[in-house]
């Protein structure tokens, strides 16, 4: 039965309260960028919780979620659920083993801690004594403060730190599955520790991964979000991928894998920044990071220190700009084949760029817009900068075999 008189929630009983509570989250939403209309009117329901007749209130629910249903920014949070879908790893047997993780070098050790915390045995690598402390006290601190916070109980801070073996001898990698190695760390030396078949994954790095036991080498570079990039050459085996991959999920992290040093989210980020820095040559900077900001992509705003241009441009056709290079450097890296797919630039620009979730990435944005305009726009645009809009020879393809970039 619906909630009423005392048995209402303490925030619904007096409706007063709950109105001037409302009326000062509307005034905030309209400060904020980027919200989309789910905010609003997720306060009208609250609002109608606290003043209509409760089936009246159900009602309005009902028809608000009917209706933001088919917004597009519903669309594109549908599409980047099914892209977070497609890069889990798989679950079918037989599932790569990963019972022990390697960690080389004192610079990887807060991964270590979320290795040890996530239940797998580590064994960490530092052949200077002062640092291997250092990488210890380091862990011990983020643990404690985590039992502080109750985000970890004391007796699973105790079977973690169980879990975790340092070492100063490169010989302790014996066993295990996967080996970290963190910069500066001697991939030879790993690799002559390691048998063959053990996946050697060097962190935060992407290029340099041939030579010695290519197959068994990936990059793993962490994002600041909750993505790791996992970065393969031709060389490099399913098997090692499938490992890297299922330890980016056993340290509840999201993991793409690129056929690019650098990785593609980046190389896409860079193309949009390079975009909102060429209109700012031309009508500028301060008109293109309001734009930008009010489209919640104030990380592609140019230096608004720039001089003031001598043309003018709307706020959409700005971001619409911007996007639209962003979405033709994706199709080029689609087609050299450096990414399975556009939805995963999409989830990785988004998951660990602080791409806004409400577009759904550049790939959706452009096949909601549809092909045909971004084509025409990019050829209008190469004259003035060619790099930049030239459109990709797969924008044309995908158009033509009826096919959207995120596909």
């Amino acid at each position: 039965p619906p909630p009423r008189g005392p048995d209402r929630a303490p925030g619904l009983r007096d409706p007063r309260v709950g109105v001037a509570a409302i009326r000062t989250a509307r005034a905030g939403l309209a400060s904020e960028a980027g919200t989309g209309p789910a905010s609003g009117r997720i306060l009208d329901c609250l609002e109608a919780a606290l003043l209509l007749p409760w089936d009246a209130a159900l009602a309005l629910e009902a028809a608000t979620l009917e209706d933001l249903a088919q917004t597009p920014e519903a669309a594109a949070l549908c599409h980047l659920g099914r892209a977070e879908r497609r890069v889990l790893p798989p679950h079918a047997p037989p599932a790569p083993r990963l019972a022990r993780l390697g960690v080389m070098g004192a610079a990887g050790a807060p991964l270590a801690g979320l290795a040890a915390d996530a239940g797998l045995a580590v064994t960490l690598v530092e052949a200077d004594p002062a640092r291997l402390k250092a990488a210890l006290a380091e862990i011990a601190r983020h643990a404690e403060t985590a039992v502080a916070a109750g985000r970890l109980l004391p007796a699973a801070r105790d079977a973690a730190w169980a879990r975790l073996t340092p070492a100063m001898d490169t010989a302790a990698l014996a066993g295990c599955d996967l080996v970290l190695l963190a910069p500066g760390a001697d991939l030879a030396a790993a690799a002559a520790s390691t048998s063959s078949g053990t996946v050697l994954a060097l962190l935060g790095r992407g290029a340099g991964l041939a030579g010695a036991r290519a197959a068994d080498v990936v990059g793993f570079q962490p994002a600041p979000g909750r993505l790791i990039e996992v970065i393969a050459t031709p060389a490099t085996a399913s098997h090692s991928l499938a490992v890297a991959q299922a330890l980016a999920a056993r340290l509840s992290r999201l993991s793409v894998v690129w056929q690019a040093p650098g990785g593609v989210a980046a190389l896409v980020m860079a193309t949009g920044r390079a975009a909102g820095a060429h209109l700012a040559s031309r009508i500028g900077a301060g008109p293109v990071a309001a734009a930008l900001g009010a489209a919640g992509l104030s990380m592609l705003a140019p230096d608004q220190h720039g001089p003031a241009g001598a043309e003018t441009l709307p706020a959409p056709q700005i971001v619409a700009r911007v996007l639209s290079a962003m979405a033709n450097a994706a199709a080029g890296a689609l087609a050299q084949g450096l990414a399975a797919s556009g939805a995963e630039i999409d989830l990785a620009l988004v998951v660990g760029m602080g791409f806004p979730r409400l577009l759904g990435g550049p790939c959706h944005w452009a096949d909601a817009r549809g092909l045909m305009i971004l084509r025409r726009d990019l050829t209008l645009w190469a004259a003035e900068d060619a790099c930049l809009f030239a459109p990709a020879p797969l924008v044309s393809d995908r158009m033509s075999a009826g096919i959207g970039l995120s596909a």
